[in-house]
């Protein structure tokens, strides 16, 4: 278990169910793992040379994601370190893929 600092900003993740990339907007933190190998995710292998293509891989896609939404996330096509807490926006996708949103 590991206490990550989030400043009220809380977390944002994608997973395919086998990795799992995770942003932390308010520390500018980001974790990645292997969900298959590491289910318990007590490795986080963000700073791993080893898998920087497919870290870069997953930002681009929570760019695309958070691209647009009000709690400025995405700055320029980047993700966003934020001073403080977010506004509650609640959005997702639904298990069969469709999007969800309510604001």
């Amino acid at each position: 278990c590991a206490v990550v600092p989030t400043l009220n900003s809380g977390m944002q993740y994608m997973t395919d169910g086998k990795r799992k990339y995770i942003w932390y907007p308010g520390a500018g933190d980001e974790h990645y793992f292997d969900i298959e190998n590491d289910p318990t995710e007590m490795h986080n292998l963000a700073e791993s040379a080893g898998h920087r293509a497919d870290i870069d891989t997953w930002r681009g896609l929570l760019v695309e994601e958070l691209e647009g939404r009000s709690e400025g996330f995405v700055d320029k096509g980047r993700l966003n370190t934020l001073g403080g807490p977010t506004a509650v926006a609640m959005h997702w996708v639904t298990p069969t893929g469709g999007p969800f949103a309510m604001a």
